[in-house]
């Protein structure tokens, strides 16, 4: 990862990729994060809705609406 020299270190290409790959991996462990409080606070996962094609428009358009402005 790194190359010692007299006076100094030098990182290695090894060293390099691995700094590149922890720095993505640590991005993805703040997304996580963020994605856990997001979900714990009731902002965020997944929400399905079935409704009758013939109501969506009168319906479920409005509610949706409503619902996001919360």
């Amino acid at each position: 990862m790194v190359e010692r020299m007299t006076r100094r270190i030098r990182v290695t290409a090894a060293g390099r990729a691995a700094a590149a790959e922890a720095v993505v991996a640590l991005d993805s462990a703040a997304r996580a994060v963020q994605v856990g409080r997001r979900v714990g606070e009731g902002l965020g996962g997944r929400l399905r809705i079935a409704c009758a094609e013939t109501m969506t428009a009168w319906l479920l358009v409005p509610a949706l609406r409503q619902w996001r402005a919360r």
